[in-house]
């Protein structure tokens, strides 16, 4: 499934060769009838830093974690492993609440982007709504509205 992934990187400018680039996506996915909203940003080298945004019946309201990890581009496209989960804005551990999120872009045999999400307990969601964030102002514009909800 890993060799799946290179060309939506070069689609949506994401670079690694260049030591400035950043890159910044918004996007959501549905698991367990549960939409998550996410905003993603990966930097020149290769590092990833998602943080997912979701409603909790139980507590009532909205919580949010930060997950990171790393990007590896394949023949393709590019899969984005998150090896920690972290409550959004402190170093408190969330795996117990919350299983790290594991991205794969790429496309079909039609050209047509083909964005989805593995879980670490092997949940299957599909990525919707992939935007990407054209400048730094652009993400701290969506991480407001983001925040705001």
């Amino acid at each position: 499934m890993k060799q799946f992934l290179f060309i939506v990187m070069i689609a949506f400018g994401v670079n690694h060769s260049n030591t400035s680039a950043q890159s910044f996506f918004e996007f959501y996915f549905n698991a367990g009838g549960v939409r998550y909203d996410a905003l993603l940003w990966i930097d020149a080298y290769s590092n990833a830093s998602i943080r997912v945004k979701f409603y909790d019946p139980e507590y009532r309201r909205y919580l949010a974690i930060d997950e990171g990890g790393f990007t590896t581009v394949g023949p393709r496209g590019v899969a984005i492993t998150c090896n920690y989960v972290v409550w959004a804005n402190t170093t408190t551990n969330a795996s117990y609440y919350y299983v790290p999120d594991n991205f794969f872009l790429g496309y079909d045999d039609y050209g047509n982007p083909l964005l989805f999400n593995y879980d670490a307990n092997g949940t299957y969601s599909q990525v919707k709504g992939l935007r990407k964030l054209n400048t730094y102002a652009d993400y701290l514009s969506a991480y407001n509205r983001f925040i705001g909800n």
